[in-house]
């Protein structure tokens, strides 16, 4: 499976210390919560190219954004108005990579530094960011025992306090309060960026942003809060996460369709409901990482991600603004990871657009823009009809890279299980780091215990199997970000036809996406 933003980085360190942990106790729902960990640390992140496993950068100078000292607890002043609201990190530090903090400092930046609410992981102070350190640290055996009996995110890396000057915690009370708040105070249009880790459902309204503290914001939950914007007052929701686009269901009262549709709110979001996102890298060298955040922050300052100026290809209706539907269309063009945004415009067509029938001409700058640069891209110029053949063919060999990765998931499962068994036949407490007799034992048996630790037949079974669920992790990864350009022309030339077949209904489904359309190519 593809390991990541929805839970990758969510090996959370909340099991019993040196003890396999369960798919519950990671809170993901798809992959056994051992190899979540095992394949979670912030170097194994870092190298499969942000979050899950998009395309890594090149290396280049660093470009932090954020500001301030290590270590001071940075309470932000009051904003001088209301705006925004931001709130980013995971529901423990091993979930908030370096990459999150700065996306919530560019953004904070972006839409003024001192015109919203900006919340973060543990709140000011609290040393919760994580760091990828250059170099392997640690003592080489309790590091072997570790990978073996407690696999965990985090070990290669080390922890700060934030730089963010902050008014919070990034709990899902404080976040929900902070857009009642700015609901209840501020008058113009409102932006609410959410960054951090999404958990997978079975229904759109199913998925969640998992926040901090083991807490998770349900789309119904945020909805609930939305719903009581005054009337008039405009609200754009971004979300960067894994299964982000379950937050479309915001296109609804209460983020339910049956209610009809929300008044005055958009959203714009990383992924589909049923998708994993980029974007959580604990690298320090900003110019590497790959993700929605970073592509849509720079093209709402007219800038590419590398901050070279480029107003004149993101203003695609040459209004002489970047609205943020445009800057989405720049995410969406520009990734090179596995990323499929959308956005709930998108939502409210697969909903409400006839499914076959009459078709009357659209306007769509912006979806037109993605099939012309994603038919560049997949080399189906001219062709572009002939994506959904492409698709079928790469859908199947995921499908049989999924179902290998299963198999060698038990295989690596049962692997353990007998290495676990030789090892504490010996050594019974050495799982055990807080038992009397742990101390003593690897003291007076240290040189026993690194032999057999490289020599047991079960042992090296056990790191032959890991290496095996590796590559096929890995080759998965690689075929899911290959496969993402043909996934976004896709659903951009989809897009299409049931925008062209709702505007021959007319009626009130046509009206709202016009409102919704309106909406998202608004300005920050």
């Amino acid at each position: 499976m593809l390991l990541g933003t929805g839970a990758l980085l969510v090996a959370l360190g909340t099991g019993v210390v040196f003890g396999r942990m369960s798919a519950g106790e990671h809170g993901r729902r798809d992959v056994p919560g051992d190899v979540a960990a095992r394949v979670g640390s912030a170097r194994a992140s870092a190298e499969r190219g942000s979050e899950n496993a998009g395309t890594r950068r090149p290396s280049a100078t660093p470009t932090a954004m954020t500001v301030g000292v290590p270590g001071e607890a940075r309470v932000a002043a009051q904003p001088t108005e209301l705006r925004w609201v931001a709130a980013g990190g995971g529901p423990a530090p091993e979930a908030n990579p370096l990459s999150v903090e700065d996306d919530l400092a560019l953004f904070a930046e972006t839409l003024g530094p001192t015109e919203g609410l900006l919340l973060f992981a543990g709140g000011p102070g609290t040393r919760s960011v994580q760091v990828l350190e250059p170099e392997t640290r640690g003592d080489a055996l309790t590091t072997a025992l570790a990978e073996l009996f407690d696999p965990r995110g985090g070990r290669d890396a080390r922890y700060r306090a934030t730089r963010l000057a902050l008014h919070g915690a990034a709990t899902v009370t404080e976040t929900l309060g902070a857009i009642g708040r700015a609901l209840d105070e501020g008058d113009g249009p409102l932006t609410v960026f959410l960054a951090g880790h999404g958990g997978a459902g079975e229904t759109p309204a199913d998925a969640t942003l998992l926040m901090w503290g083991d807490e998770a914001l349900t789309p119904a939950a945020l909805a609930e809060t939305l719903d009581r914007a005054p009337r008039g007052r405009s609200v754009r929701v971004v979300v960067t996460s894994c299964y982000s686009g379950g937050f479309g269901e915001l296109a609804f009262r209460g983020a339910k369709p049956a209610l009809g549709p929300a008044a005055d709110r958009c959203g714009f979001f990383a992924a589909p409901w049923d998708l994993q996102a980029s974007g959580c890298d604990p690298d320090p060298n900003r110019a590497v990482h790959e993700g929605y955040a970073i592509h849509f922050l720079s093209a709402l300052r007219g800038q590419d991600r590398d901050g070279h100026a480029d107003r004149g290809a993101l203003d695609l209706d040459r209004d002489g603004r970047i609205s943020l539907r445009e800057a989405h269309t720049r995410a969406v063009i520009a990734s090179t990871s596995l990323d499929v945004p959308t956005t709930t415009s998108e939502v409210w067509l697969r909903a409400v657009a006839p499914t076959r029938g009459p078709e009357r001409p659209v306007a769509l700058p912006e979806v037109e823009a993605v099939v012309r640069a994603m038919a560049a891209r997949t080399q189906l110029g001219g062709r572009e009809a002939q994506v959904g053949v492409e698709l079928a063919r790469r859908h199947a060999r995921m499908e049989r890279l999924d179902a290998e990765s299963a198999r060698r998931e038990e295989d690596e499962a049962s692997a353990w299980h007998a290495a676990m068994g030789v090892v504490l036949s010996r050594w019974p407490v050495i799982n055990d780091p807080w038992h009397p007799d742990f101390a003593a034992t690897l003291a007076d048996e240290r040189d026993a215990v690194r032999r057999f630790l490289d020599e047991a037949p079960e042992v090296v079974a056990w790191r032959h199997a890991r290496a095996r669920l590796d590559e096929t992790t890995r080759l998965l990864d690689e075929e899911r970000v290959a496969a993402a350009p043909f996934e976004r022309l896709a659903r951009a030339r989809e897009d299409l036809v049931l925008a062209r077949r709702l505007h021959a209904a007319g009626g009130a489904g046509w009206a709202q996406y016009e409102r919704l359309l309106a909406c998202e190519r608004g300005a920050p």
